[in-house]
């Protein structure tokens, strides 16, 4: 009985030890990222971080940070989300069409979804039957939401009749310039079933988009960094 006793108290000892460890980890990783783009996010007050260790796995991180009193603290624990098929793209290496999700940093700009109004802090539009995102690379209207006539070979309809885009987060990616076949209608939205991949977006279940959604706050100018482990902790985005 006495043996059974100190194995239990082991056990839960080493579960208090391992369980301590991952914030730590989180945390120093969190800050080495922050530290190597403090210029580019000094701004922002909102920032949100999209990683994984595997660039050519389609299973990812979110966190979900804010600068309070001067300093970066985790709003939620870390979100279960699903990326690109083929996983990340490399820094800069982003196609049309490749199934992958692009490194960097980027601004978020707008929430959009089926319902007339959401309750955010960002600037709202609703997806309607004639709004589309033109992801044809030979349009003048690529990598653009255009409401009514396209002139595109291809576009996203933003309205689907699934629940996919019911509710999600514009990521300004490849925006400033526009340039063609470099990647298109990059969003945060809702996946088809648990850790089912995308064909780039970042995509996770509707309860934690719409809890990023409620906190996210135009005033606080939010960004959202993604990549690999790796290429965060060593590339200077």
């Amino acid at each position: 009985m006495k043996k059974l006793y100190f194995v239990i108290i082991l056990l839960f000892t080493f579960t208090l030890v391992t369980s301590a460890k991952k914030p730590t980890n989180e945390l120093s990783f969190i800050q080495k990222i922050i530290k190597k783009n403090n210029g580019k996010i000094s701004s922002s007050t909102q920032l949100i971080i999209v990683y994984n260790k595997n660039l050519k796995s389609h299973i990812a991180k979110v966190l979900c940070l804010e600068k309070i009193n001067g300093k970066w603290q985790l709003i939620f624990p870390s979100v279960n989300t699903a990326i690109g098929k083929k996983g990340f793209a490399k820094l800069d290496q982003k196609k049309e069409g490749d199934l992958k999700t692009p490194t960097g940093l980027f601004p978020l700009a707008l929430i959009f979804g089926y319902s007339f109004s959401v309750d955010t802090k960002m600037p709202y539009k609703q997806a309607k039957d004639n709004d589309f995102w033109v992801d044809d690379p030979e349009s003048d209207q690529y990598n653009k939401w255009v409401s009514g006539k396209i002139n595109a070979k291809s576009a996203e309809r933003m309205k689907r009749k699934d629940h996919l885009y019911k509710y999600g987060i514009v990521v300004e990616y490849n925006v400033n310039p526009i340039i063609k076949g470099k990647g298109s209608a990059m969003f945060f939205h809702i996946w088809r079933y648990k850790n089912r991949s995308s064909a780039g977006c970042v995509v996770m279940n509707e309860k934690n988009i719409l809890r990023i959604i409620k906190w996210l706050d135009k005033n606080k100018k939010p960004l959202v960094i993604m990549g690999t482990t790796e290429i965060l902790l060593n590339t200077k985005l």
